[in-house]
This record gives C-alpha cells, sequence and structure tokens, in this order.
C-alpha cells in the first residue's frame, strides 16, 4: 500500500494496492491535488498550497520548476525564499497529513521537481506531519 505524489506544477496522485493503480469508481482515485487543505491560516486545495504555483512570484517567467527549484535552494536564507519555503513545508504536511489519515498508506513516495526541496527541508515536514498525526 502507498501513495505516490508528484510534486510539480500541480499535484497529482496515485495509490497503488499490492502491486496495482487503484482506479476507483470514476478514474480519480488518488488526485489529491483537488483536496481542500487549510494551512498557515490559508484554505485553498493542495495543489495551490504546495504545487509549484505557491513559488509564481520567485520563479522567473517560463522558467522550469527544476530550474526554479536549484534557485530556491539557492536563495535559502532570502527572507522572501524562506517565507514561500515556510508556506511550502506548512501546506505539504497538511495535505500529506489529509492523505495519511485517510488512506493510511504503508509508505508515501514523492517525485516531480519539487520532491528536490524535500531533502533539505525533510526534518520540518515530518515534524509537522507527526505533530498533525492523530497518533
Amino acid at each position: 500500500s502507498m501513495l505516490v505524489v508528484l510534486l510539480a506544477e500541480g499535484i497529482g496522485g496515485a495509490i497503488i494496492d499490492d502491486g496495482r493503480v487503484v482506479m476507483g469508481g470514476h478514474g480519480y482515485s488518488g488526485e489529491i491535488g483537488h483536496t481542500i487543505v487549510s494551512a498557515g491560516g490559508r484554505v485553498d486545495t493542495f495543489e495551490m498550497l504546495a504545487g509549484a504555483k505557491l513559488f509564481t512570484r520567485l520563479f522567473e517567467e517560463g522558467q522550469p520548476v527544476a530550474d526554479g527549484v536549484q534557485m530556491l535552494l539557492a536563495g535559502i536564507g532570502n527572507k522572501e525564499v524562506d517565507a514561500a519555503l515556510d508556506a511550502w513545508v506548512s501546506g505539504l504536511s497538511a495535505g500529506l497529513v489529509n492523505a495519511i489519515h485517510l488512506l493510511d498508506p504503508g509508505r508515501i513516495v514523492l517525485g516531480g521537481p519539487l520532491a528536490g526541496l524535500y531533502p533539505k527541508l525533510s526534518r520540518r515536514i515530518q515534524a509537522d506531519i507527526k505533530r498533525r498525526l492523530l497518533a
């Protein structure tokens, strides 16, 4: 049992159970990017709170998300970058906690260009998830 989360321009997902992708009744199973999340006093879709659109004001127009991630990592310590990353940590952990409570996956696999932020911020994300979980 696992949840695959694609962090890119938006957020996509797939639920894998017993080696098979779960399609759901209408083929929308795993589309967690469209779920409603509350993080940092803001209520929006998961992909608006933790997808690349969160960083629009920091990315150059037309910049590939992967290049933007490298720019964000290089900009840690800059007040504006740090604030955006704080918001991303909060939005990502809130969305993942909702998925954990709903699906109880054995594992979560993050992919996509924004997943490149995770190694640098993993401790903060894991602590925020732990703080929000029921048990």
